[in-house]
């Protein structure tokens, strides 16, 4: 008889626990618009609560294991056109998962950038507002390696930034550890991985280290194009880095730049290019700007280039670049190269 209670007990215990889990899963899976998170059904985005909820179950993830991460592989797509300008967004990494923008636009306001490191994929996404931080969307592309399937490239695609940023100042602790004063750029602070076909429209301006679509590069930049001013006001000073500023990337340590644009205005002090401010290469690994064009007014005081402000080292390769744009500066100043 009493076999038979704990055994009836037993299994109302078990029932009431999986129906728990089962409701605290659907709980979780209907807290968004509509899908599952698949990529033919991603979970579907309609407006800031959904984000602010995407936002706290990746900040949840944090603090679990990568095997037990919830968002982990599954997929996001916005679906209209979102304003979080009055809403509270904590600064978070979004790691191994898929956003689509799907065209659509998020409307900020924010005090550092949208996403603090980006190791996903993030797709058709455009940002407008303001930004008084190190970048319109993220302050670092990582390599993307999901937990559960084989690592990829982290790449950012077909993302605009139509937003305002400014950065009075802020500082950017990198990869390594080092610190950097004013380290902005239009789309990424620092990109590690792969920036592809994304468009900076908004202006960009700081002390030093800005760039139209990413201020640090030791990854790939590919068929991106900046539109918009970039100010940098004490730029080359030896603040942080000093290491200037430049339409698409203020410096390259072992990056490479490819069939991208600068169409904008580039005003700064020293090390100041069209595309580029400064790479650093080496023999084992060298550095290539492929298929570039600046058609902005740049300007600057030392190290003035219309591609290339400086070439740190020897190990460069500049590969069918074209500058038409007008470069003025007092001592070494060049239509393609600032300084060799």
């Amino acid at each position: 008889m009493c076999h038979n209670i704990a055994n009836s007990i037993k299994m109302k215990f078990a029932l009431i626990l999986l129906f728990s889990t089962v409701s605290m899963n659907i709980q979780l899976f209907s807290q968004f618009g509509g899908g599952v998170g698949s990529v033919s059904a991603p979970f579907q985005i309609w407006n800031s609560g959904h984000f602010i909820e995407l936002i706290d179950s990746i900040n949840a993830d944090n603090y679990r294991s990568s095997q037990d991460c919830w968002h982990c592989d599954k997929c996001f797509q916005l679906m209209q056109d979102i304003d979080v300008v009055n809403q509270s967004i904590s600064y978070t990494d979004f790691k191994c998962s898929y956003f689509y923008g799907n065209e659509k636009k998020i409307i900020i306001n924010l005090e550092k950038c949208l996403f603090s490191n980006i190791k996903g994929i993030l797709d058709n996404l455009t940002v407008n507002g303001y930004v008084n931080g190190w970048a319109g969307i993220t302050a670092s592309v990582y390599v993307y390696s999901p937990p559960h399937s084989v690592p990829l490239t982290s790449i950012r695609r077909h993302c605009i930034n139509n937003a305002t940023i400014e950065c009075f100042p802020c500082t950017y602790t990198n990869l390594y550890g080092d610190i950097f004063y004013y380290q902005v750029g239009g789309i990424a602070s620092a990109n590690h991985g792969t920036i592809s076909h994304c468009i900076n429209n908004g202006s960009v301006s700081g002390v030093d280290r800005i760039g139209g679509i990413a201020a640090d590069n030791s990854g790939q930049v590919i068929n991106c194009i900046n539109t918009g001013k970039i100010t940098a006001s004490n730029s080359g000073s030896g603040v942080g880095s000093g290491t200037g500023i430049a339409g698409i990337v203020a410096i390259s340590q072992f990056g490479h730049i490819i069939n991208s644009i600068n169409l904008g205005d580039v005003i700064g002090q020293d090390y100041v290019g069209g595309i580029q401010g400064q790479i650093v290469s080496s023999i084992i690994n060298p550095s290539y700007m492929t298929n570039c064009s600046n058609y902005g007014y740049i300007k600057g005081r030392n190290f003035v280039g219309g591609i290339l402000a400086n070439m740190f080292t020897t190990y460069v390769n500049i590969i069918n670049c074209v500058n038409t744009g007008i470069v003025e500066g007092e001592e070494d100043v060049g239509s393609i190269v600032g300084k060799e």
